[in-house]
């Protein structure tokens, strides 16, 4: 019996222990259980961050398959992948370190928010008469003999039409008796669609019909879009001057996109615009497409006269409206993607640039930057636009005047820009090398090539000093005239091509003179004229001519004039070697603002250039006009009108 109690309380006595036991080795095993638990939330944790911090941001433009079964899809892609707007930073972490960078540089200055080796990021009222039969009369020295260019003044054998800004005046070729016929402003010309429209004023430009009854005036303006931003349009608008003195409209073309240039040949007005896409709707083609309004609102052009370039640099277009001169009925569109930089007309061909960057991964682990220029040409021949291909050269396209086409070669001078650099990235820090390699530079080269099998079948590169960029440029038949300079420094060569023989081009040049000249034009009689500026920034016109040995100047005159480097502002006649031009006289011979501004003439007389005219008309040179009938000076600038005999009759 004893021996049961005993046993009983030992058994007890086990319960007991494993009820008192039990919970004290719960509490001793978490020990490596927590720890395993904490590590597995570190990695968790890391993993997270590295998810969050290190993941590559999305830069692939979004979907736009939904328009596929759009006539415009092949645009719509390239636009979607123009427009696009890729992250500034690869990943969370290089925002993170940026906005760290830009909060401590509140405290520490602006220069220590730039990397070590880093860039600069330094990286726009009638007098009443009777109808009259005119005569034109070409006043405009047009780059392309026939293919005539728009100005702020143009003239008939009895009328003076100039346009300052929106105002139109007209006035009677009648030497002393000369005189204010009609005016108006063309601010009674507006829409009333369009209210609150600003009109570009110091881009108009017109033209006068061959048989003078009718003036083509091109009026570019922007009008505000509901949702705050403007939508930059061009009016093309035909005035009736068959009667002069009772101007009036009769037709209007209104174009989307901004004024680049235009022309005027055998009746055939070509407008060319800039139109530049943001933020497209494609939903809407208005956002993304040049468009012509004919008076029953705007209309799309075709898919097939978009022409995509073969490198895509920019969601621009440079856009090509065909119009008949004075009915402005439409003849044909041609829009080119990417294509915004400038235009040269031929008295066939329409050629447009491009300009763009290449990148090339060298072995050394540089990489080689190249500017490059594509070029294609538009066929308007036959009445119709027809794309003809296209080409690519080395170096940027500083101006119209760059480019010449001569018996089917296509002549092209350029400035290269080539440079070699290696870029390290150390976490959100970029830094830059610059390679000092003396193959790598700014240069100028010169590309002849054939408009039909687009072959470089004659070139010069490098022709200029190292560092030295394309100022000026003028082709006259089998010869060209360049000019190079160092801005800074004001220093420069002018260049003589021989290009009558391709196989064999000679060149010849005037050595280092003091500034440069930013027009070059043929002047006549074996001379060659350049108007620019000297050492000290004050206005040179300059003689030059070719010699056995290279290109020597003649005569130069200099004053400290502020003048126009508008070419269309200048007065060229090579039959009397007279140069005219609107200047600021600051040499404080004049105190008041009116007498400062003045029209000058100057006379070749195959030794000097002589001053023989001098009058005040009040008006900024790039405003000022001047033409020589019969031996009077007909002056025109901002409503000033000036007739000043000059001599007894024209030489």
């Amino acid at each position: 019996m004893k021996k049961r109690k005993l046993l009983r309380a030992m058994s007890l006595a086990d319960d007991k222990y494993v009820e008192e036991a039990a919970p004290r080795n719960l509490t001793r095993r978490p020990a490596w259980h927590k720890w395993t638990a904490i590590a597995a939330c570190l990695c968790l944790l890391v993993t997270a961050l590295n998810l969050v911090l290190f993941i590559p941001y999305d830069t692939t433009p979004p979907d736009v398959s939904e328009y596929a079964d759009s006539e415009y899809y092949s645009v719509i892609q390239s636009i979607n992948a123009l427009t696009y707007q890729k992250p500034k930073y690869k990943n969370n972490f290089q925002a993170l370190m940026a906005t760290l960078r830009s909060i401590g540089g509140i405290f520490v200055g602006k220069g220590d928010n730039m990397a070590p080796g880093a860039s600069s990021p330094d990286m726009e009222n009638g007098i009443a008469g009777e109808d009259i039969n005119q005569k034109y009369e070409e006043v405009t020295d047009n780059q392309v003999a026939g293919v005539i260019e728009g100005d702020i003044f143009k003239r008939s054998d009895k009328y003076i039409y100039y346009m300052q800004g929106k105002n139109l005046y007209v006035y009677s070729i009648e030497k002393e008796n000369s005189k204010l016929v009609f005016s108006c402003s063309l601010d009674s010309y507006d829409r009333p669609e369009y209210p609150g429209v600003m009109y570009y004023s110091n881009q108009m430009e017109m033209y006068l019909s061959a048989d003078c009854t009718t003036l083509t005036v091109i009026m570019p303006m922007a009008v505000m879009n509901d949702d705050g931003y403007a939508r930059v349009l061009i009016d093309i608008v035909s005035l009736d001057v068959s009667d002069p003195a009772n101007t009036h409209e009769t037709n209007r073309v209104t174009v989307t996109g901004g004024y680049l240039s235009s022309r005027v040949v055998n009746g055939q007005l070509m407008l060319m615009t800039n139109m530049s896409v943001r933020n497209p709707d494609f939903s809407d083609e208005s956002t993304f497409l040049p468009q012509i309004d004919l008076g029953n609102g705007f209309e799309s052009i075709a898919p097939e006269n978009i022409v995509l370039p073969e490198t895509l640099s920019s969601p621009r277009y440079t856009t090509v409206f065909m119009l008949d001169e004075k009915t402005l009925t439409p003849l044909g569109d041609a829009a080119f993607l990417s294509y915004s930089q400038e235009v040269y007309v031929s008295t066939d061909s329409i050629y447009a640039t491009s300009q763009y960057v290449e990148r090339t991964q060298l072995n050394d682990g540089y990489t080689k930057s190249e500017v490059m220029t594509e070029i294609a040409r538009l066929s308007y021949g036959d009445g119709t636009l027809t794309p003809m291909g296209k080409t690519t050269v080395k170096g940027r396209v500083k101006n119209q005047y760059s480019l010449d086409e001569y018996q089917g070669i296509l002549r092209v001078v350029t400035t290269t820009d080539t440079s070699k650099f290696k870029e390290t990235i150390t976490g959100a820090n970029v830094s830059v090398q610059m390679s000092t390699d003396v193959e790598f530079g700014i240069g100028a080269s010169l590309y002849c090539i054939d408009i039909n099998s687009w072959e470089t079948i004659a070139k010069v590169e490098n022709f200029a000093p190292k560092g030295e960029t394309v100022e000026s440029v003028r082709f006259d038949g089998d010869k060209a005239y360049v000019c190079t300079a160092v801005v800074v420094t004001l220093t420069d060569p002018v260049f003589f091509f021989d290009l009558s023989d391709l196989s064999n081009i000679t060149v010849k040049d005037t050595g280092v003179i003091d500034g440069y000249s930013s027009s070059l034009v043929n002047f006549g009689n074996g001379y060659l004229l350049g108007i620019g500026i000297n050492d000290a920034w004050e206005l040179k016109i300059e003689i030059y001519e070719e010699s056995e040995d290279g290109v020597v100047s003649v005569t130069a005159y200099e004053k400290p004039f502020d003048f126009s480097r508008e070419y269309k502002a200048y007065f060229i006649d090579r039959k009397n070697q007279l140069i005219g031009l609107g200047v600021a006289d600051y040499s404080g011979k004049y105190n008041d603002r009116d007498e400062t501004l003045r029209y000058i003439v100057l006379h070749f007389d195959g030794f000097e250039l002589r001053e023989v005219m001098n009058v005040g008309i009040g008006a900024v040179p790039d405003h000022c006009r001047g033409t020589l009938i019969d031996g009077y000076m007909y002056i025109l600038g901002e409503g000033n009108f000036e007739v000043v005999r000059l001599w007894d009759g024209q030489q």
